[in-house]
């Protein structure tokens, strides 16, 4: 059995920091609250890496996954066929359903 232990980044993408007026010159003052909740959402916000370890392994050590998201997903998810457990922080409500 593999296990595959992982963690995801994000951040907004440049549309909805727009929509927010966060590209604007004038910075508003809950800017780091906001910037927080576009994040964590996948319709506001992109993946800019990806990090995992996979066990067994001769040699376990993190991997980092980074570059354009839709190439990030599709790496992932070559990894993930061989693997029968997903072990995140918040890997169901958030991992998943973002990757996915």
């Amino acid at each position: 059995m593999k296990t595959i232990f992982l963690d995801i980044e994000t951040v907004p993408t440049d549309q909805s920091l727009k929509e927010n007026g966060l590209l604007d010159s004038q910075i508003q003052l809950d800017e780091a609250e906001l910037i927080k909740k576009l994040s964590l959402s996948a319709a506001t916000a992109r993946i800019i890496c990806l990090c995992y370890a996979i066990e067994p392994s001769v040699s376990p050590t993190v991997e980092v996954l980074q570059g354009e998201e839709t190439d990030i997903i599709k790496n992932f998810w070559k990894l993930a066929l061989d693997c029968n457990l997903f072990f995140g922080h918040n890997i169901l409500d958030f991992y998943l359903r973002f990757i996915y």
